[in-house]
């Protein structure tokens, strides 16, 4: 299974041919505590943040509202979406300080925070972000 939402759907979509009569379904295998559970969870969140950044572009009235507010809000969704997964895998790492999908996760989440394009997208500090996370997870 794909962590690349782009590539689960098209290999979805290609389960079905044109002319088929047939309904296709599709059934998910998953073991509980799996990275097959945490690729699940990953790409429903993907999916999620897709809608709601299409919704928010389509909901924006182009003659009057300039284009850059569609780029503001896709880059908060980014923003708030990141912080979403760290918080998430910190909190599991708390749980289970051994959980890999976690670690992983924390390692890119925080390698984003580090980098260029984050800067791009907002003006709070990368670092900063970071520690106020950490600390959140740490009170009991």
């Amino acid at each position: 299974m794909t962590w690349s939402l782009e590539l689960y759907q098209q290999t979805n979509a290609r389960l079905w041919r044109q002319g088929q009569q047939s309904t296709v379904v599709i059934h998910h295998i998953i073991a509980k505590d799996t990275i097959d559970e945490d690729v699940m969870k990953a790409l429903r969140k993907k999916r999620k943040s897709n809608r709601l950044f299409i919704d928010s572009v389509k909901s924006q009235n182009w003659r009057c509202c300039p284009l850059t507010d569609p780029y503001e809000n896709l880059a908060n969704s980014i923003v708030l979406l990141a912080v979403k997964d760290y918080r998430d895998a910190l909190k599991k790492l708390k749980k289970w300080p051994r959980n890999e999908s976690a670690k992983i996760m924390k390692d890119e989440v925080e390698r984003f925070f580090r980098s260029a394009w984050y800067r791009e997208l907002t003006s709070v500090d990368g670092e900063y972000l970071i520690s106020k996370l950490q600390a959140e997870v740490d009170e009991p």
